[in-house]
């Protein structure tokens, strides 16, 4: 708020007033003008009245009643101030529904257009493939297969990389973009992560990947995407139209919804989506944050499911989208079975850790941090040219390994789907039509029979001839050739609905390695990737594995549900994540008999990486990017460090760190904001010894603060000091502001300047938490209540006292300390030293405006 001003005038650097400092009593009301309030949450606290709902009686400064006049004005203006309170409180609140709303609904829409697109892509690039090899065979079809395949490859990536690794496109597009996600709702700007050539980037760039046939996944980057959306409907007018402001607190509150909602229409899983911003992303969540996050993610997966079934027949949405089992069969898994889900949890957390560690390892080498790297491999990974020619050769790498690995595999008789009438087991597709599933992933167009997505009818299987005879398949082929979702669902399949084993344990084997070693060999690249859905693929690949090892035990075992078991696991240990996995794995598949042992598989996965290497792989990649994210709580064993330590640590990289007691002085906090540009300030108990460490005290919030203070303190003095006819008014300072600036701070007298009145802020202390002013004036004076400040009597600023004159050492009648260098620098003591006033304050403090803007320096705390 300012003085005089109705609509709180003052600074526009100062911004708006914190609801924590803006406790205005009703012996304030008769003294000042009408505060209007500026917020910067819709959560106001707000305290006017007393702990009871009687009316407080209105006294005056000196202690005396005022009159009924006076106090009726007071309580009209506390009335108006409550009834502005609400109406902003429901303005923002009909704000944050409408934000709401509108961003599941664009994530739906968006999610969807994604993937219509690049299904459409990869069908013409995989007919295309399978026509040239099916119509030349071995000899003359490989070739030209191999340079559609690879120039499809190679030219998407191409693309891709070049509009990251120009110096007009979007360098935080790489990656999922999820550790950059956190820091922001961790409280921490990142520039440009919600820029709109950052979500082009991202969006068009995840198709081109998947489009590609690379081994990453669009649900991680969907993380991203969601929330962008969020950012996107937050950044209309709202302020026009329904006069709501978003505040930074809101608009992370709204970005959460919108994560979750890019997660849900991702997987078709409103609840898991909801609890993978509370598990993964979100650092704190406010307390009504289900129910919008409920209404988020269902606005998005209703949106999809809407858009997907009015296409459904067009387009062939089976290869990318995971929804829906194939049919209601239980999936037939034992009690007996549990110690095997167990030590498939075991196996699952083993294989997830090393996952991480590779995929770290080469994301660090790309970066240039891995030691292990030769110079010259990271001198050239460290230019641009050389960041696109990896790239590139990344994605050369991943074609020429899907297409000539199944050349070294013998065919096999094409698996036909047995008709059986005892199950809903897609019962619309029949014996003769299980043919077409085959003929159409050959390249042959079939009806659109069994194809209902979201339907208990099941999807069909794709089996791909590669250069096999007609009515023969490829396993390697069939995981190689296709989007990793419709060979997960190969995976989870169940042997015994078909007439053909449908992989074999060597198969299954060769190709989890080589997939591993494609996503390892190209995590990092400078293109968007996710790694979401290739651990299901390789956990999907060891838990069907392990399926033929648990029919040895127990013949009844179904080597597909290990498959979906394994695949959770696989998640499970390399996010650290439980309940999200959970919920997610059974609403994507409608496989809710299964929840035990994936609950089980999940856990144990869990507890094994954690033990075995610490940090999951978003973590990782937080603290090697340098993103700036505070925990919760201390981790133990940064928990014993002193904080003299950490201090000391910043003062090497950043300069001296200016540090406050938790009662300071008046002019230390203007010397703090007037001679540095830090933007931030440990509050610490003992400054001397650097411990005790309260907590931070933004550069913003102080010239707020001091700013209400220095004002209600010049109106006292005005009221305090009236101007009589006949009595000539003060001379007033003259000089400029920089001029006045230094003779306050420094304390160098100046001519012509007005020194008889004088703030008793002068010579007391200043506290960021006491609700109480004791003035040091005449005993029993009342004071106002205005932002948490104390001014506690202390020695007298005489230089030969002992007292401080203005920020350095001394002792107080409170307490003493020695000159620190975490102090601002004191003024030299002065013969006739100028007391600071509260007019001369407020003036020092218009200045620390002008450095507010540069206030990213060498603050503490703050990143």
């Amino acid at each position: 708020g300012g003085s005089g001003s109705p609509r709180g005038g003052g600074s526009p650097r100062c911004g708006r007033v914190s609801s924590t400092f803006t406790r205005v009593t009703t012996g304030m009301s008769s003294v000042l003008p009408a505060i209007r309030l500026r917020r910067t949450s819709s959560y106001f606290v707000h305290s006017s009245r007393a702990e009871d709902d009687k009316p407080a009686r209105v006294m005056s400064p000196d202690g005396a009643p005022l009159p009924e006049s006076e106090s009726d004005e007071s309580e009209e203006v506390e009335r108006r101030q409550n009834e502005l309170i609400n109406h902003r409180l429901r303005v923002a609140g009909f704000g944050k529904l409408c934000v709401t709303i509108l961003a599941g609904g664009l994530a739906g829409i968006v999610l969807w257009a994604m993937t219509t697109a690049t299904a459409n892509l990869t069908k013409a690039k995989f007919d295309n493939v399978r026509r040239l090899l099916r119509d030349h065979g071995v000899d003359g079809g490989l070739g030209p297969a191999y340079a559609v395949h690879a120039g499809v490859a190679v030219t998407a990536i191409g693309l891709t990389a070049f509009g990251i690794l120009h110096p007009s496109g979007a360098p935080l597009a790489r990656g999922s973009g999820i550790p950059e996600l956190k820091g922001y709702l961790n409280g921490n700007r990142q520039p440009g992560l919600f820029r709109f050539r950052t979500f082009v980037g991202r969006a068009v760039g995840i198709c081109l990947v998947i489009t590609a046939t690379m081994p990453f996944g669009r649900e991680g980057p969907s993380v991203h995407i969601g929330a962008s959306l969020a950012s996107m409907a937050l950044n209309l007018p709202w302020k026009r139209w329904i006069g709501w402001l978003p505040s930074p607190e809101e608009r992370r509150q709204v970005l959460q919804l919108g994560s979750a909602a890019g997660i849900a229409a991702a997987f078709n899983a409103p609840i898991g989506g909801m609890l993978y911003v509370m598990e993964e992303v979100a650092t704190s969540l406010p307390p009504d944050y289900v129910w919008r996050a409920m209404i988020t993610t269902g606005m998005a997966v209703g949106v999809v499911q809407l858009l997907y079934n009015a296409n459904q027949g067009r387009v062939d949405y089976a290869s990318l989208v995971i929804s829906g089992r194939d049919g209601g069969l239980s999936t037939g898994w034992g009690v007996a079975e549990l110690p095997l889900v167990l030590v498939l949890g075991v196996i699952m957390g083993v294989l997830s850790a090393a996952f991480t560690i590779m995929l770290d390892f080469f994301a660090s080498a790309r970066r240039g941090q891995n030691k292990h790297v030769p110079p010259g491999i990271r001198k050239f990974l460290a230019n641009k040219y050389g960041m696109w020619l990896d790239a590139v050769a990344g994605a050369l790498f991943v074609a020429t390994t899907q297409i000539f690995l199944p050349y070294f595999f013998h065919c096999r008789k094409a698996p036909v789907k047995l008709d059986t009438t005892t199950s809903t087991y897609n019962a619309n597709v029949t014996f003769s039509s299980a043919l077409e599933e085959y003929n159409f992933y050959s390249g042959n167009s079939t009806t659109a029979a069994g194809r209902h997505l979201l339907s208990k009818a099941g999807t069909p299987r794709q089996f791909v001839q590669y250069t096999c005879h007609p009515g023969e398949f490829s396993e390697m082929a069939t995981l190689m050739l296709q989007n990793e979702e419709g060979v997960i669902k190969h995976l989870f399949a169940r042997d015994e609905l078909y007439t053909e084993k449908l992989f074999t344990p060597p198969v299954i084997i060769v190709f989890f390695v080589s997939y591993f070693a494609m996503a390892c060999l190209t995590s990092g690249a400078a293109f968007p990737a996710g790694v979401f859905i290739p651990n299901m693929m390789m956990g999907a690949t060891i838990g069907r594995l392990f399926g033929f090892f648990a029919e040895m035990i127990i013949p009844k075992a179904n080597k597909g549900t290990y498959a979906l078991i394994g695949a959770a696991a696989m998640l499970g240990g390399f996010t650290r994540m439980t309940a999200a996995i959970t919920v997610i794995m059974i609403e994507s598949t409608a496989s809710l008999d299964v929840l035990a042992p994936i609950i089980l598989a999940t856990v144990v996965a869990r507890a094994t990486a954690t033990a075995l290497i610490g940090h999951n792989f978003d973590e990782r990649l937080i603290i090697a990017k340098g993103v700036p994210f505070l925990e919760r709580e201390a981790h133990p064993t940064t928990a014993a460090q002193h904080i003299g330590d950490a201090l000391r640590e910043a003062d090497k990289r950043r300069g001296p760190i200016i540090a406050f007691r938790p009662q300071e002085r008046l002019q230390v906090l203007l010397n703090a904001l007037l001679l540095t540009e830090h933007n931030a300030f440990p509050v610490l108990e003992d400054v001397e010894n650097n411990t005790g460490l309260r907590g931070l005290v933004t550069r913003a919030m102080l010239q707020r603060v001091l700013r209400i203070v220095l004002e209600a303190e010049e109106q006292k003095e005005s009221l305090d000091h009236p101007h009589h006819e006949g009595i000539p008014e003060p001379r007033k300072r003259s000089g400029s502001l920089t001029e006045r600036f230094v003779a306050a701070v420094v304390g160098l007298p100046m001519p012509s300047v007005h020194h008889q009145h004088h703030s008793p802020y002068t010579t007391g202390e200043w506290s960021l938490e006491d609700p109480a002013i004791v003035p040091a004036g005449p005993a029993g004076a009342a004071a106002p209540d205005v932002a948490h400040a104390t001014a506690a009597t202390t020695a007298n600023r005489d230089a030969g006292s002992g007292g401080e004159g203005g920020g350095g050492g001394g002792a107080t009648a409170n307490s003493s300390r020695s000159p620190s260098k975490h102090s601002p620098p004191p003024p030299p003591a002065h013969a006739n030293d100028t007391p600071l006033s509260a007019a001369t304050a407020a003036a020092m403090l218009a200045a620390t405006g002008a450095s507010s803007g540069a206030s990213a320096g060498a603050g503490a705390g703050a990143g």
